[in-house]
């Protein structure tokens, strides 16, 4: 079976990249080969004081220990903290909806403290780092590798190099870059990863990181 996911031309404004609907899955770590593996090791350790859930609020964050954030998701895991050129602080989370808690898939959400500064767009779904699998015959039919920090030069943001398998067979490769260099995050969407080697050599001199990414299998 052939699943379809459709690349935008370009996108501005903080458009979040919708997750399909999934009824049933399991999940694993994905273990990469690309070199790129080895700069997944974040700072989520020295990150942690910097927020919390309420115990009786599971879906309730405090940030910095004073901002609140009140997001309605489920089993809620920082993966990066970033700043802003601005100076406001941007959290990068995966979690699950909350409409799903048990059954949902794991995507990433992109919050910042700042009700003004936040557009409503960036705290829906993005698409996880890793690869979706469906059918009876666990097709692969979506794969991405996510980057949180400065992760092209003087941009501060999140990028995803993904690849689609298209109704054709072929796979069509884009990347997609949340810029919250300006005081309202923009989203762009390109063809190609013409972009990822300058966003890996970042990563090896400390700039940005790759994200752990997760096998999905949605069943049918």
């Amino acid at each position: 079976m052939v699943r379809t996911t459709i690349p935008i031309a370009i996108i501005l404004l903080g458009v979040g990249c919708s997750s399909p609907q999934v009824e049933q899955l399991s999940e694993s770590p994905i273990s990469t080969t690309t070199p790129a593996s080895a700069l997944a090791e974040d700072s989520v350790q020295q990150q942690a004081a910097t927020w919390r859930i309420l115990p009786h609020e599971p879906g309730t964050l405090i940030l910095g220990g004073k901002d609140t954030l009140k997001t309605g998701l489920h089993d809620l895991q920082l993966l990066k903290e970033i700043k802003a050129p601005s100076g406001v602080p941007w959290y990068v989370f995966r979690a699950r909806s909350s409409d799903r808690p048990k059954g949902g898939k794991l995507s990433l959400y992109v919050f910042c403290p700042d009700d003004q500064i936040c557009a409503k767009a960036i705290e829906e779904p993005w698409y996880m780092p890793g690869r979706l699998f469906d059918g009876p015959d666990d097709e692969d039919y979506y794969e991405a590798e996510v980057f949180a920090g400065e992760v092209l030069r003087d941009t501060i943001g999140v990028i995803w190099y993904d690849r689609s398998l298209m109704p054709d067979g072929n796979w069509r490769q884009n990347t997609v870059l949340l810029n919250l260099n300006a005081p309202q995050p923009d989203t762009l969407v390109l063809f190609g990863h013409e972009r990822k080697s300058s966003t890996i050599d970042l990563a090896f001199r400390g700039k940005c990181v790759m994200l752990e990414g997760i096998d999905q299998h949605i069943r049918p």
